[in-house]
């Protein structure tokens, strides 16, 4: 499906994850510029999943990792961040690494969970978005991190600070980082799409998958 975003033709291909397709999958990779490889938040890894991204490994494809159904029964965002470094990057100086720039602000329904999901914290920007599910997420709300997910995020977004600092020969936020200075959120994106593009890094959100990211474009 092609569409218009930002100035730019995006063609849009949604592959099957069923393992019947591994065929067409395989096609598909080889015209593709980029993927976003979706994974089950209460799942995880899955078989077909583990076949895909090996696909894509042997074509060269850049990715972006979608922790998907934060919403539902067993979600754990932590967990299935594991699973992807222990079975698809085990080895990330080779095939990069997966690195958080969106996380989670709490797991499950409302039903069966004491903090159910209510929306994501973006790492660049260190602000909350909140989706209004009257119109499936399409109207966002920014707001200050909750309390109780301000260290989780500082703890991620030092993470992300780490790896992007072993590779940024532009000194884009290196010497920022080192003073303790907060760098321009721009020229964090910008070394974190360079190093996507490269397969150093896998950036890495998260959602219940109805909503509207709201997340500045890379």
């Amino acid at each position: 499906m092609p569409f218009e975003w930002l100035g730019f033709t995006v063609n849009l291909i949604d592959t099957p994850g069923h393992v019947d397709f591994t065929a067409e999958v395989e096609r598909s990779l080889r015209v593709l510029d980029g993927a976003v490889v979706v994974f089950d938040g209460q799942k995880g890894v899955e078989a077909q999943s583990e076949t895909v991204w090996r696909q894509a490994n042997k074509y060269g494809v850049p990715r972006m990792v979608f922790v998907n159904k934060m919403d539902v029964v067993g979600a754990n965002f932590a967990q299935t961040l594991d699973t992807i470094r222990a079975r698809l990057t085990p080895d990330y100086a080779t095939h990069g690494r997966p690195v958080p720039i969106v996380i989670p602000i709490g797991a499950g329904g409302e039903s069966d969970s004491r903090r159910p999901f209510q929306g994501v914290i973006d790492i660049i920007e260190m602000k909350a978005k909140f989706f209004d599910a009257g119109d499936f997420g399409k109207t966002v709300r920014t707001a200050d991190i909750p309390e109780d997910d301000m260290l989780e995020a500082m703890k991620y977004r030092e993470l992300l600070f780490n790896v992007l600092t072993e590779s940024d020969d532009k000194d884009l936020i290196m010497s920022a980082v080192l003073e303790g200075q907060d760098p321009d959120p721009a020229k964090v994106r910008r070394l974190v799409r360079e190093q996507c593009l490269t397969r150093q890094i896998y950036p890495v959100l998260a959602g219940s998958g109805r909503e509207h990211i709201g997340i500045q474009p890379l």
